[in-house]
Order: C-alpha cells, then sequence, then structure tokens
C-alpha cells in the first residue's frame, strides 16, 4: 500500500511539472504563437520575458509591435488614431510597452491600449466609457472590465454608494479623475478611484478633489 502511494505521489509531482508553465527571456524579436490560436504568430520583443504553456505558447509577453487583437470582451467601440484597418471584432494594442496576456481563447485579458477606446464597463451595458491610449486595461473572465485609466473625467457608482451617499439628484454617482487608473468591482461599481471632485457622505464626512478611495459597503477609506 505504501509503495502504491509513493508511486501515485511520485506521478502527480511528475505531471504537475510537465504541465508548469515555463518562463523564456528572449534573446532576439522572436515569431511566437499565442495560447487559444489556431494558426499564426505575433513576433514578441527580444531581450523580455514571455510565460510560456506546456506547448510552448504564450500566456504573455512583450509585443514587438502594435497588433490589431480580440479583446476579452466584444463591448467596445474602436476610433484608431493610426489610421490602420481593423480586423473586425479587434482593437490596437500597443506594442514594445508592458506585457500582453492572452486567456485559453486566444483573446487579451490584459494589454496596454493602443488607441483609445469605448468599453462598456459591465455586461455590455451603457454607459460606455473612453480608455486612454498607451495605459493598461484588464477584462474579467466574463469579459468585463476590471481596471482600466479613464481618458476624460466621469461619472461612476462607487461599491456600496447607497450605504453612504445621500439620496439625490447625484443618484450615487461620483466624478471620478481624467488620466488615473479605476479598479472595479461588482456590476461594474468602482472599488477604488481617484475622485475629480468633493463629495460628502451621509455620515458627514467629506473628501476632496484629488484623493484616492478604496470603496465596499462602508465609509471610503483613503489610500493615499
Amino acid at each position: 500500500m505504501k509503495r502504491v502511494l509513493l508511486m501515485l505521489s511520485m506521478l502527480l509531482v511528475v505531471s504537475s511539472i510537465c504541465f508548469a508553465n515555463t518562463i523564456k527571456t528572449l534573446d532576439k524579436d522572436t515569431n511566437l504563437h499565442p495560447q487559444g490560436w489556431t494558426a499564426g504568430t505575433l513576433v514578441f520583443k527580444g531581450g523580455t520575458q514571455a510565460t510560456l504553456n506546456d506547448q510552448g505558447e504564450v500566456i504573455t509577453g512583450v509585443l514587438k509591435n502594435y497588433e490589431n487583437l480580440r479583446p476579452a470582451t466584444d463591448s467596445f467601440f474602436s476610433f484608431t488614431q493610426w489610421g490602420t484597418a481593423h480586423r473586425p471584432g479587434c482593437i490596437s494594442f500597443k506594442g514594445d510597452t508592458g506585457a500582453t496576456t492572452f486567456n485559453t481563447q486566444g483573446y487579451v485579458s490584459s494589454g496596454t491600449l493602443g488607441e483609445d477606446t469605448e468599453f462598456s464597463v459591465y455586461n455590455h451595458t451603457e454607459p460606455y466609457i473612453y480608455f486612454k491610449f498607451c495605459t493598461n486595461i484588464t477584462f474579467d473572465q466574463n469579459g468585463n472590465i476590471k481596471s482600466g485609466t479613464i481618458k476624460f473625467d466621469t461619472f461612476l457608482r462607487p461599491v456600496g454608494w447607497h450605504n453612504f451617499l445621500p439620496a439625490d439628484d447625484n443618484a450615487g454617482f461620483i466624478k471620478f479623475k481624467s488620466g488615473t487608473e479605476v479598479l472595479f468591482g461588482p456590476e461594474g461599481q468602482v472599488s477604488s478611484g481617484s475622485i475629480a471632485q468633493d463629495f460628502s457622505t451621509v455620515s458627514g464626512q467629506t473628501f476632496k478633489a484629488g484623493s484616492m478611495l478604496q470603496f465596499d459597503t462602508t465609509e471610503p477609506k483613503l489610500i493615499n
């Protein structure tokens, strides 16, 4: 019995090694196959690291060039600044800056935007919000925005808004500051972000414009 258990444990160790991701430093610009793609390659930048799955496909790597790729959502409008034709369902992601991550379907779950792009934050619903060129954007497994840098001052609802904001004409919306990263939680509500104007809670606490706040079901908390 002990011998059987020992053999099973050894098999588990071997299988975990076989299926482990590997990190490879590229010694030159290299054509590699992203995971989830049925054909084709992209050029990844030499001198950077790429995370590969057990089949040698790229999970995460630094693109060499701008590439028109499918994001892990179909809820967007694309307005290119570069004049290049887009493949249907694709937007521009910037090369040579940060890493691009592909999900198991071959779509970009995290990458640097190669153009200003307007996304629905949650479940394809209004409003559509502009996210800024040359900043990172991430998506969850359902295609909703997890984080991104907003291009304009934007009114959004924070997590737990009904517990601390007054019932007035603002209807639970707070203005968040342009050019800052916003993290989104359940139903596209903001879990952290920098505010663009002062606001007060029902308890009388006031937060000044420019404050970075964390939101949950209680009073907001300063995180800077």
